[in-house]
């Protein structure tokens, strides 16, 4: 992906709105609960993350559909050759622990979470693997 092509999708107004909704729910979230685990005593582990600078996190349903409306805008822009829902996740999910121990605002946050998926989708990797089919003859070497 080019700098041409990413220049417009960091101005998607939809993706904009959703990765807004989703910082700013998942630091409400945050603040609810102040990173104290017994807070969240009797809560499915499944609706609580940990383990970043941000804490302790409520997944509430403002949160998923915010998260998700996010990572699906993020996919259909990339489309399918650089779009990696799982991946765009946990960048969403990095930035918000970040923004929530940060001081900044939103809007930084908001470019900077949309500037590292459009990056990761313009990564490239190599990939070496062994041809069993075709073995050399050592006395030729």
């Amino acid at each position: 992906m080019t700098a041409e092509r990413i220049k417009p999708q960091m101005k998607d107004k939809e993706l904009t709105e959703f990765a807004t909704r989703f910082l700013t729910a998942y630091a409400a979230s945050a603040q609810s609960g102040n990173g104290d685990p017994a807070n969240y005593e009797g809560k499915s582990a499944l609706f609580i993350r940990s383990g970043g600078p941000g804490g302790i996190v409520e997944i509430t349903d403002g949160i998923a559909q915010a998260q998700g409306g996010f990572v699906h805008r993020a996919a259909t822009l990339l489309k399918s050759k650089a779009g990696h829902e799982k991946a765009i996740s946990e960048i969403g999910i990095d930035h918000a622990h970040d923004f929530i121990a940060g001081d900044g605002p939103v809007q930084n946050a908001v470019t900077a979470m949309m500037k590292a998926v459009f990056e990761q989708a313009d990564a490239s990797f190599e990939y070496l693997a062994p041809n069993y089919l075709i073995k050399l003859d050592p006395a030729a070497v």
